[in-house]
């Protein structure tokens, strides 16, 4: 698996990724993102270089996860020395395939290149699940 910083041509295939893992934890009775994802939001964010693509072997993506440095919202004021972890989200041809491990590993290691000493995944406040565990197989 190679995991990179997505580009602005990979907004369709991110967005893609997003809609489908909405749509998967709908059916399990658990609202995570809006359908469709807001594209505006999805822009501005690979512009702020927050968003990566999970890539196969083969080069197709598979998943795609955001990193933040920051997450008030869900973490509330913190001292800036962790990464966030966000939006995690895996094909479901490939659920079982790809791990919810490889976004957790670039987020390790873009958190140690950051000088960060910890990193955090979030999820939903109303969804009682692990945090992180919405996308994930």
């Amino acid at each position: 698996m190679n995991v990179r910083r997505a580009h602005h041509e990979d907004a369709v295939t991110v967005a893609a990724l997003l809609d489908e893992a909405t749509v998967w934890v709908r059916d399990l009775g658990f609202s995570q993102w809006p359908l469709p994802f807001p594209r505006d939001q999805l822009a501005a964010a690979i512009d702020r270089g927050e968003v990566y693509v999970v890539e196969a072997e083969d080069g197709e993506a598979v998943a795609t996860v955001s990193m933040l440095p920051d997450d008030p919202m869900y973490w509330g004021d913190q001292p800036p020395d962790a990464f966030y972890v966000h939006k995690l989200a895996v094909r479901r041809d490939r659920a079982g395939r790809v791990t919810c491990t490889t976004g957790d590993q670039r987020a390790r290691g873009q958190r140690g290149q950051q000088g960060r000493n910890r990193y955090s995944r979030s999820a939903h406040p109303d969804d009682d699940r692990p945090q992180g565990a919405a996308s994930c197989p």
